[in-house]
């Protein structure tokens, strides 16, 4: 230790000091409170060469996949490499790391995640360094209307390497990002990235581990798997709409995600009425319409009541002036103007699902269908809700333009002698934006993901129910310039309409 020359330098900043030392070695002390199998002197320190500059050494001393233990000496690449993983376990989706802090002088174990993972663990899909992604699929220009993304569905295993497509797939390649979503079923809502590694036949293998199940079934459950696209600039010029490729059917659809080095939007990305869908309308009979799909169960169920279906309306008796209920999502819907029509009563609302966080990622609910009960009466269908958009770029910058995913408008009811059951209106959406900078033209008409409007029924003198709001989070590092947490930026958040949940500080 003796032999150790002084350091002159800063170490609060960029290290510019050197070490001046007759000594062909210098020592770096490992702060640990674990005890390693090497005993006594080695135990604590570890030899390697002495460069020009204490960053030389910082550059050519990495501490990897690490609890300490087991150090063996890799000469050749100066490395101190430790066999164990983290304590957080970061092997799923990144490597665990140790990285040197130059004002504490001190290493501290971190996972360094793979595209489309952050968090502690690498557990939490979407955020991190590489929020912006690869840049592989070039820029993209909307100036109509367009679509980007491609979905199947598919059935998969927690803890497998592979999911089972419906039908074989032309879309996939080696080292595309997916989306794998469960879209119904009592997993609905949880989601994971992940990097294609091949295709053979509907066998389609990844890179990396499931950390959940994705079941897809006739009853119950539907999960599907979304391609993400990497571009570099994004721009969506006034004239232009990106939307998803399909509106949700069941199966697939109703989504848009994609990452970017940069967006701009001029025009919309939006997602109206892509999502859960309202109930189509039913003859002939009392008690035969159905309720509004929604997160929990495939399919329409019919309650001979007026049940709702979570977050999907109900339908009612079918007889005159009567309204299916509105769809739920964020919010609750409004109940209709009047208890019953003049025949029997309204479908009920739907309930609130998810939470503000958007842990889990939930299209909007349908209205309950309508229904009659002799040949001539008016009756219409639910509405379906909004979609799902989810960005992930560097920058988002809005000017002029919107993002949006409404709910449906209820529609009918203008037949003063004879209605029956007018279908319900339905939920708005999810739109979920997770960005370094974000730049807003008008806070105030950035984000829309109001419910559908409801519709006057003559017979009964009735408003029907309007539609739940849907939900909104943003992450970002900075804000129209502004860092995340200052006065400032919490000034354009508070002019920023419809944002349920601001979220984590994007690095």
């Amino acid at each position: 230790a003796s032999s150790m020359g002084r350091f002159c330098g800063s170490l609060t900043g960029e290290v510019s000091g050197t070490f001046r030392s007759t000594s062909s070695y210098m020592l770096v002390h490992f702060f640990t409170d674990r005890v390693t199998q090497k005993q006594g002197f080695e135990a604590k320190y570890h030899f390697v060469p002495v460069y020009k500059t204490f960053k030389d050494v910082l550059d050519r001393v990495r501490l990897i996949e690490s609890k300490l233990s087991d150090v063996e000496d890799v000469a050749a690449g100066n490395l101190a490499r430790f066999r164990s993983p983290c304590s957080d376990n970061c092997t799923h989706h990144g490597t665990c790391v140790f990285k040197f802090a130059t004002n504490t002088m001190e290493w501290s174990p971190v996972c360094e995640c793979e595209a489309g993972y952050s968090g502690s663990n690498c557990s939490e899909p979407g955020v991190g360094q590489v929020v912006e992604g690869t840049g592989k699929d070039g820029d993209l220009t909307v100036s109509s209307s367009r679509s980007v993304n491609h979905y199947v569905s598919v059935s998969g295993s927690q803890g497998n390497r592979f999911v089972t497509a419906s039908s074989t797939v032309s879309f996939l390649h080696g080292n595309d990002e997916v989306l794998l979503i469960q879209m119904q079923g009592s997993r609905a809502g949880q989601y994971e990235f992940h990097l294609i590694e091949r295709i053979e036949g509907r066998a389609i293998h990844l890179k990396h581990y499931l950390q959940n199940s994705f079941p897809t079934d006739s009853a119950r459950n539907a999960a599907q798997l979304i391609l993400v696209p990497n571009y570099r600039r994004v721009t969506i010029a006034s004239s232009g709409s990106l939307r998803p490729g399909r509106s949700w059917n069941g199966a697939t659809g109703g989504v848009i995600v994609f990452r970017a080095f940069s967006v701009s939007i001029g025009g919309r990305i939006e997602a109206d009425v892509f999502g859960f869908r309202g109930a189509a309308r039913r003859e002939r009979g009392h008690w035969i319409g159905k309720a509004g799909e929604s997160y929990s169960t495939k399919d329409f169920p019919s309650f001979r009541s007026t049940t709702n279906n979570a977050g999907g309306g109900g339908s009612s008796y079918c007889s005159c002036g009567e309204a299916a209920g509105a769809a739920s999502y964020g919010t609750l819907a409004t109940n209709p103007s009047t208890a019953k029509g003049c025949g029997g009563p309204h479908g009920l609302r739907g309930t609130t699902y998810g939470e503000p966080r958007l842990n889990r990622l939930y299209l909007g609910s349908g209205g309950g269908g309508g229904c009659r009960d002799d040949g001539s009466c008016e009756y219409t269908d639910g509405a379906n809700g909004g979609g799902l958009v989810f960005v992930l770029a560097g920058t988002v910058t809005i000017s002029g333009g919107s993002i949006s995913s409404k709910g449906g408008q209820a529609t009918g009811g203008t037949a003063s002698t004879c209605d029956d059951t007018i279908g319900g209106a339905g939920s708005g959406g999810t739109i979920y934006i997770k960005t370094k900078k974000m730049n807003l033209g008008s806070p105030s008409s950035s984000f829309f993901v109001e419910g559908g409007s409801g519709t006057f029924i003559s017979q009964s003198n009735t408003y029907t129910g309007t539609g739940g709001r849907g939900r909104i989070r943003i992450d970002f590092a900075r804000l129209n310039g502004q860092r995340y947490g200052n006065q400032a930026a919490v000034a354009v958040q508070g002019k920023t309409s419809g944002v349920g949940y601001w979220g984590e500080q994007v690095e």
